[in-house]
């Protein structure tokens, strides 16, 4: 492996989580770098390489530097490097590679997610940020401001007026057995309930039915609702 250049050695060895999916949550070291290409510059098991110049190939100067919560990729090109090395990404499970660029560089998008992780539980001051440093046309940054948005409407929901029967007040458990259209955004919300780190609940959410959360029925009606919404399928099981 050559040598890495010394913004790109830097961006690894500190390596920034803000405990968004849709953001890096898996870093490379910075001597394992070319393990983080296999799937998208070379073939797991032959070692081949896959990489082309074709209209939605992933082009041979693209080098994957961290993976989503989603594990998608966010890549530099190494053609780039009088640029600074500008940001791209890119979703799987399309058929093809299609780049979105979302930072100038990649000492703008380390600036920037280290910015981030200091406000991550400040939505405003999230949004601000990134339409600050991005402006608000990015499509990237615009999907997870959406996200962040409809996480906020959930949370707003009320149950006032609601009636209550004694079973409300049954110990148990939320059990999650199908995460639904919308896993990343399931996720999010068990994440934040549970106070759990992001990495903890996708690990969790892999092999469902799971646990999201225990305690007394009428605490857990909220989550449930808020998952409900997002079509995951939810049952309380009392102890």
């Amino acid at each position: 492996m050559l040598p890495l250049p010394e913004t790109l050695q830097a961006f690894l060895t500190d390596p920034v989580i803000v405990g968004d999916a849709y953001l890096p949550t898996h870093y490379p070291a910075p001597d394992r770098l070319d393990d983080f290409q296999i799937g998208f510059r070379t073939h797991g098991l032959t070692g081949e390489s896959l990489a082309s110049e074709a209209n939605g190939a992933w082009h041979p100067a693209w080098n994957v530097i961290a993976l989503t919560g989603l594990d998608d990729p966010i890549f530099i090109s190494t053609a780039e490097a009088q640029s600074g090395y500008p940001v791209y990404y890119a979703p799987h499970g399309a058929g093809r590679w299609d780049a979105t660029q979302i930072a100038p560089s990649l000492a703008a998008f380390a600036r920037l997610l280290a910015a981030l992780a200091q406000v991550n539980e400040d939505n405003a001051e999230f949004e601000r940020l990134i339409v600050e440093a991005t402006g608000s046309s990015n499509r990237f940054w615009r999907e997870i401001l959406d996200a962040r948005r409809d996480g906020e409407d959930l949370e707003e929901s009320s149950l006032d007026g609601a009636d209550f029967d004694p079973a409300d007040y049954q110990s148990g458990d939320l059990i999650v057995s199908d995460l639904g259209p919308h896993k990343l955004k399931v996720v999010q919300v068990i994440s934040k309930s549970r106070k759990m780190s992001l990495k903890e609940t996708l690990a969790l959410a892999e092999a469902p039915p799971f646990t999201a959360a225990s305690g007394v029925k009428l605490q857990l009606r909220r989550l449930s609702e808020q998952l409900e919404v997002l079509g995951a399928t939810v049952k309380f099981r009392s102890e």
